[in-house]
């Protein structure tokens, strides 16, 4: 039985860099990406990107190619997608998510060292209380 998952966190990048730089910066923050066999596990939240893209309007004009990739963050699945130039040698703009709280908003806050700037970020967090008493 397939348990399916929501997204928790996405975030909205401008890089305007190129290709190669936008990659290693990405392994420098830890995401690593995986082989080509196991992008097509998680290809049905592609989907939800494409909604993403078409409220922010950031392929508005189809200007840019968008590459759709499946990363790590160590043990944490994180969906990409790279919207490249047409010669395909700059990335415009890098939009992540992830199914686990926390991910993106420290991705975010790495990838912000290295001058990516932050267009939209959303976060959907549990809030936890915790109770205090005394038992007798």
């Amino acid at each position: 039985m397939r348990v399916y998952r929501t997204l928790q966190g996405a975030a909205v990048f401008r890089v305007n860099k190129d290709i190669k730089v936008t990659m290693i910066e990405l392994e420098v923050a830890g995401v690593k990406p995986v082989d080509k066999k196991y992008r097509y596990r998680y290809s049905k939240y592609f989907k939800i990107l494409d909604e993403m893209e078409d409220n922010l309007g950031i392929n508005k004009e189809n200007r840019y190619i968008s590459k759709n990739m499946t990363c790590y963050l160590r043990s944490k699945p994180v969906i990409c997608r790279l919207y490249l130039t047409p010669d395909k040698k700059f990335a415009k703009y890098v939009v992540l998510a992830s199914f686990q709280p926390g991910v993106i908003s420290k991705l975010a806050r790495e990838l912000g060292e290295m001058g990516w700037k932050k267009m939209f970020l959303l976060e959907i967090t549990t809030k936890r209380s915790h109770m205090i008493g005394r038992f007798r």
